[in-house]
C-alpha cells in the first residue's frame, strides 16, 4: 500500500484522532520535504514529553506488568522461533543505541502478529518471546535487544510499552556483518 492509500485510510478511520486527521490534511498540502521535516520534530517532542510520563508513572508504580497468556510448549515452539522486528526513525535508533530508550511503545493491536507473540509467556510469567529486533528505516540497521515483557499504563490507554534489555545484536546489510554478543545495559556490545 502506497502513501497516498495509507494517507487516506488514516483519514478516513473512525479510531484516527481528530488532530491527527486534520495535521495529516494539512501535511499533505505542504512541501512534503518540511512536512517531513515537521512530523520529525513532532514525533522528537511528543517521544520525549512521553517518556517523561512514563518515568514518573513508573516512580509513583502506576505502570503495570500484566500477567500474559499462558502458553504450552507446543504454542511456545511456534512462538518464539523468529523475533519480532519494528521499523524506527533513525532519531529512535540512535536513542536505543546509545541506552537512553531502554523500551518501545507500540499500538496494543492484537491483529499484530508481532503485538500478538510479544503477550504469551511461560507457567512463570517470562515471556515466550526472548528477543525483539528494531529496523532503522534509514540506515537499513537491524538492532536486537532481548525482551523483558510488557507494560501497560493508565496514562495511555490503547498502547503497550514493550520493555527491553541489552543490545544482543547489530546487524549491517550493506557489510553484510552481524556483531553478536553479550550486550550490557546501557545498549552496546562488548
Amino acid at each position: 500500500m502506497g502513501w497516498k492509500e495509507r494517507s487516506l485510510q488514516v483519514i478516513d478511520s473512525p479510531a484516527t484522532h481528530f488532530w491527527l486527521k486534520s495535521a495529516m490534511r494539512a501535511a499533505l498540502q505542504a512541501d512534503p520535504v518540511d512536512a517531513a521535516n515537521d512530523a520529525e520534530v513532532l514525533y522528537d517532542i511528543l517521544d520525549e514529553r512521553c517518556a517523561e510520563v512514563l518515568a514518573q508513572h513508573q516512580r509513583s508504580a502506576t505502570a503495570r506488568t500484566i500477567k500474559c497468556m499462558v502458553a504450552d510448549v507446543n504454542q511456545a515452539d511456534g512462538l518464539s522461533k523468529k523475533p519480532p522486528v519494528f521499523k524506527v526513525e533513525g532519531s529512535l535508533s540512535d536513542m536505543m543505541r546509545r541506552g537512553e530508550k531502554p523500551f518501545d511503545i507500540r499500538r496494543h493491536d492484537m491483529s499484530d502478529d508481532r503485538i500478538y507473540r510479544l503477550m504469551w509467556c511461560d507457567v512463570d510469567h517470562n515471556p515466550i518471546v526472548k528477543e525483539v529486533g528494531f529496523i532503522d528505516k534509514a540506515s537499513g540497521e537491524t538492532l536486537y535487544y532481548s525482551y523483558l515483557g510488557v507494560a501497560f499504563t493508565d496514562a495511555m490507554p490503547g498502547w503497550c510499552i514493550l520493555r527491553l534489555g541489552a543490545m544482543t545484536a547489530l546487524v549491517r546489510p550493506e557489510a553484510g556483518i552481524t556483531k553478536t554478543g553479550e550486550g550490557t545495559p546501557n545498549g552496546t556490545l562488548r
